[in-house]
């Protein structure tokens, strides 16, 4: 429950302030006694964020709906969305494979991308390394090991390690980031993310 409350907690905060704003409007404006004032602001506030909620569900869903499948001579098979692509991959010595993905406009992955992954693989031991460092304050040592699960390149010197533990009872959604620029981890932190394998490999 408290993951959640702080999942929305930006959607909360916006229906509270709208329903005050709305509810002194009415108040002021119309001369509604208080207890109907408050009962419309908080109608028409709920109204409008499940709409706002709504509308950034079906943006979603559109986003991530599948354009076309390409093999790659590189990174294999990618599947094309609208807004991004992603590919199956496994870096070296990596026991598992992992999600790469890239925004993209022109449909397929760019030079400068392919060229960002070749050095996130020659590197990928040292910049692993570096995020479990980094994250060790944040985990609990009785945790179960970091699992790699995204990489998402973002710019041509700046991409992301999204990171999550395996699922076992008990433990909650969310997982860790990382953040690197130039080789060099910049960022660090928690997210409500949790990768869902079945979306990412399309």
């Amino acid at each position: 429950m408290t993951f959640w409350l702080n999942y929305y907690a930006g959607a909360l905060k916006a229906a509270f302030v709208l329903a005050c704003v709305l509810s002194v409007a009415l108040i002021g404006l119309t001369n509604l006694s208080v207890v109907p004032g408050v009962l419309i602001g908080i109608t028409c506030a709920t109204v409008v964020i499940a709409a706002l909620s709504l509308l950034q569900r079906w943006l979603n869903a559109r986003n991530m709906h599948l354009v076309r499948v390409l093999d790659h001579p590189e990174l294999g098979q990618v599947s094309v969305y609208r807004k991004h692509w992603t590919a199956r991959l496994q870096a070296s010595e990596l026991p598992y494979v992992c999600t790469l993905m890239g925004a993209c406009d022109s449909g397929a992955p760019t030079e400068e991308q392919v060229s960002l992954w070749r050095a996130i693989r020659n590197r990928y031991q040292s910049l692993l390394g570096d995020a479990h460092q980094r994250l060790a304050s944040l985990s609990n040592p009785a945790d179960p090991v970091l699992r790699l699960e995204l990489i998402e390149l973002q710019t041509p010197d700046t991409f992301m390690f999204f990171l999550s533990r395996p699922f076992h009872s008990g433990s909650k959604p969310g997982g860790l980031f990382v953040r690197y620029k130039d080789m060099t981890l910049i960022d660090a932190g928690r997210t409500p993310w949790r990768a869902k394998r079945e979306r990412l490999e399309g």
